[in-house]
């Protein structure tokens, strides 16, 4: 009995599901394609996060679905050196720009502000945890099938923001 095997789709940069994860594709090099590239692996991203949260019975939690997603998706940005889309995004979002420059040098909590213009269905708070979680992990090069594990061995919130803010490092991660 051999493998199915998927063809892959036709626009590689339009996010697909791949073993319940959402897959990023390359990102593209404009521009204007690189932001709606963001946009609409964001939107899914969301998308699924909201059903997944309806839903009954999970092998994982919503919000761990959700983080290890979205932190490969500003990971992927990050490492691609296009910080400008997730700064663009911000500017974009309509939110009140007071702050922005405060928080311009996480990419991760950049990026979850730029998406949030409403506070509706994620709190500035959980955007702040969530921001300093993904960008701890960031620093310790942590891929993103191993982010929950990688937050729940480092600590609480207040654990990882006084890391961050004294420069630590996990041990094993030197």
């Amino acid at each position: 009995m051999g493998t199915r095997r998927t063809k892959e789709p036709e626009n590689a940069s339009a996010p697909t599901r791949l073993g319940g994860d959402i897959r990023i594709g390359p990102i593209p090099k404009s521009g204007g394609l690189a932001h709606a590239h963001f946009q609409q692996a964001a939107e899914n991203i969301v998308s699924e996060w909201l059903k997944r949260r309806a839903a009954v019975g999970q092998d994982e939690s919503s919000t761990s679905w959700f983080k290890r997603n979205l932190y490969r998706l500003i990971k992927a940005y990050v490492d691609a050196g296009d910080q400008s889309v997730l700064l663009a995004i911000a500017k974009r979002s309509g939110r009140a720009q007071v702050g922005l420059h405060q928080i311009a040098e996480n990419p991760f909590k950049l990026a979850l502000f730029g998406m949030w213009s409403d506070n509706a269905s994620l709190t500035r708070q959980q955007q702040r945890v969530f921001g300093e979680q993904m960008l701890y992990a960031y620093r310790h090069d942590v891929p993103p099938e191993h982010l929950i594990g990688f937050i729940r061995v480092a600590g609480n919130y207040n654990v990882i923001s006084q890391k961050l803010r004294d420069g630590a490092r996990e041990p094993g991660f030197d």
